[in-house]
């Protein structure tokens, strides 16, 4: 016959093997997605600005007609960007990090649409992990480079 203390003998026994072992973690597949790795190789963020700056150029003279492209993109005009990159400030010292320029760029395509850092991913060609990483990073920059011109609401702490 079981008795309770059999049950509890044999649950121990099993709580302490399983504790024992160490967890077994699944190596890292990959640093970066292979897809995202040669599509920021093919065509980075940074050369989507170009383009869009490039499609408002009248062939002929090289002038711009206007920023309907990149305006309809980022929700700003191409001289209110360059004012906030030059406010957000500069790039880091990791490796091969983003430039300041492609975060921005990341960060106001997300406010203005709304899209997720999934569908972000796609589009920009930047991991959704970094994506995720420093929106909040860039909007506290915009906040603390324009805390001159925007007025931030302070919450009362009870």
């Amino acid at each position: 016959m079981i008795t309770d203390y059999d049950v509890a003998m044999s649950a121990m026994s099993v709580i302490i093997i399983a504790l024992s072992q160490p967890p077994k973690r699944r190596p890292r597949r990959f640093w970066i997605r292979p897809s995202l790795r040669r599509g920021r190789q093919l065509y980075r963020t940074s050369e989507l600005i170009k383009d869009l700056i490039l499609d408002e150029a009248d062939p002929l003279n090289l002038e711009y007609r206007n920023d309907v492209g990149f305006t309809n993109f980022f929700r700003m005009q191409r001289s209110d960007f360059q004012t906030l990159l030059d406010k957000v400030g500069p790039n880091t010292c990791y490796r091969d990090a983003i430039p300041a320029s492609e975060r921005l760029a990341a960060t106001l395509r997300f406010i203005a649409t709304g899209d997720s850092y999934h569908s972000l991913m796609y589009v920009l060609k930047i991991s959704k992990q970094c994506i995720s990483k420093f929106v909040p990073e860039v909007c506290d920059a915009i906040v603390e480079a324009l805390q001159d011109y925007i007025k931030v609401r302070k919450i009362k702490q009870h």
